[in-house]
């Protein structure tokens, strides 16, 4: 029994079970409920329109079991606590409107019971609403376990592409995370996240060549000026690149550290040659397109697992 059950008066081991205040419809054409310790009276016609599952429930014909007829004989329902039954409750059949956000519990206890009790439109509103929460509220690793548990792909898009931007290794990941995030979409990550850091790599050891278009006519040593930004880039942008702790994409977070100032320091460019190549690799978006490309596949991978379980 939970510490705080209220207990029955000369016998402690078995808890009071009390009416809903809000949910108890007096009338015909009702059903009694029992979550917990917590007793409902329902409209029928209200559960039915709403749930599949109901509607198959009070669609079958009349028995004489007295299950559900009154508070002796509750249909009781397992697997479910009495605060997601009132939520699912408040929002599609007992309407309540509210003028204060929702936490996402909440509409993780809708996500929950629509899902059991068969409320498609209900699945979709939640699994509209739960991504837009943050990752401090509702973490990555949650969306994911969220996605799995409930079979709603939509969700995975936050939460994949939030654990590949993490800048923390794969190891200093609790067992918690990892049992949420799932083995098949671990590997996933895992291998996402590999081709992110060659891509990091790459881009910090090989400079952008533009060719022609990097350089101003008046530029008449070409092959030195393409050697002077050879060795800048190593020494002011690669070795920046190349440290984990800077999130991709790695060039537009450059350009917030003002590395650019010390880039024209560079020996040996013509200075037209070096405005023009700062400038192309300021709007270079290739990396940016790889990254997003590598992650686009890796939340469709992790989608189709989601699909055919």
């Amino acid at each position: 029994m939970q510490a705080d059950e209220p207990e029955v008066p000369g016998n402690p081991a078995v808890p009071v079970v009390k009416r809903s205040e809000e949910f108890w419809i007096e009338g015909p054409g009702t059903a009694v409920f029992k979550v917990e310790n917590t007793l409902y009276r329902l409209s029928k016609v209200s559960l039915m329109d709403q749930s599949v599952a109901f509607f198959n429930m009070f669609s079958l014909p009349e028995s004489e079991s007295p299950e559900g007829t009154s508070a002796d004989y509750p249909i009781v329902l397992q697997g479910i606590n009495a605060k997601e039954w009132e939520d699912m409750l408040v929002s599609c059949v007992v309407i309540r409107w509210s003028p204060k956000p929702r936490p996402p519990e909440y509409w993780i206890n809708i996500l929950k019971l629509a899902s059991l009790y068969q409320i498609p439109h209900m699945v979709i509103k939640a699994s509209y609403k739960l991504p837009a929460y943050n990752d401090e509220v509702l973490p990555p690793a949650k969306r994911l376990f969220l996605a799995r548990a409930y079979n709603v792909p939509d969700l995975v898009d936050t939460g994949f592409k939030s654990l590949c931007h993490i800048n923390q290794p794969l190891s200093l990941m609790t067992n918690d995370d990892i049992e949420s995030i799932g083995f098949r979409a671990m590997v996933i990550l895992a291998q996402t996240k590999e081709k992110i850091e060659l891509l990091r790599k790459k881009v910090a050891i090989t400079p952008p060549d533009y060719g022609n278009a990097g350089h101003v006519t008046e530029c008449k040593a070409r092959q030195d000026c393409w050697r002077a930004w050879k060795s800048a880039w190593w020494d002011l942008f690669g070795r920046s690149i190349n440290q984990p702790s800077l999130q991709a994409p790695w060039i537009a977070e450059l350009w917030s550290y003002e590395v650019t100032l010390h880039m024209k320091k560079a020996v040996g460019m013509h200075p037209g040659c070096l405005t023009k190549m700062l400038e192309l690799t300021k709007k270079d978006q290739s990396s940016a397109k790889q990254i997003h490309e590598a992650i686009e596949l890796g939340i469709t991978r992790v989608k189709e697992g989601i699909v055919a379980m």
